[in-house]
């Protein structure tokens, strides 16, 4: 879908894959071979992976190589929901991942919340020294916007790049 009706734009897609996915030997296998079939039209510079529900996450070490294994095709790879707390940190240090997105609670408070923007440059430093790219989620408005990009972050999703919709506007 994304080859044939995306045409030649730049717009870049993102799967969610469940930490119960990752449990499910016989989906990854049907996935890496859709995944290599269409390798050669261009996909792995088209298509993000986020890893969702990390707490439903039973083998890290399997995630970890299905992630190694994602990254080798040449895809992008990130931690969904991420916040500063343990179970995010581990996931962090033990799936080497491309980027975090930073939960949207965190990203909506940090006009408004001193612990919020306590916790979100906590975030951006972590990231930064591990090399990560980080997405900020739920940006809203001008102001955030402008206040996560002096804080370092360069990329964002949220109702102010444009509102949801259930179909894609490829132009």
């Amino acid at each position: 879908y994304i080859n044939f009706n995306a045409g030649a734009t730049r717009i870049k897609f993102s799967i969610n894959l469940s930490g119960e996915s990752f449990e499910d030997d016989e989906f990854y296998v049907k996935l890496s071979n859709l995944l290599r079939k269409h390798k050669p039209k261009g996909l792995s510079q088209r298509l993000m992976f986020e890893i969702t529900e990390s707490s439903h996450i039973k083998d890290i070490r399997r995630v970890s190589r299905y992630i190694q294994d994602l990254k080798a095709e040449g895809f992008f790879t990130a931690l969904d929901d991420f916040e500063a707390d343990d179970e995010s940190m581990k996931f962090l240090r033990m799936i080497d991942v491309n980027a975090v997105k930073v939960d949207g609670r965190i990203t909506t408070k940090i006009l408004t919340s001193q612990p919020d923007l306590a916790l979100m440059k906590h975030i951006i430093k972590t990231c930064n020294d591990m090399g990560k790219t980080i997405i900020a989620k739920s940006v809203e408005d001008k102001k955030q916007l402008e206040l996560l990009r002096e804080m370092g972050i360069a990329l964002g999703q949220g109702f102010y790049f444009g509102e949801l919709s259930s179909k894609p506007d490829y132009t």
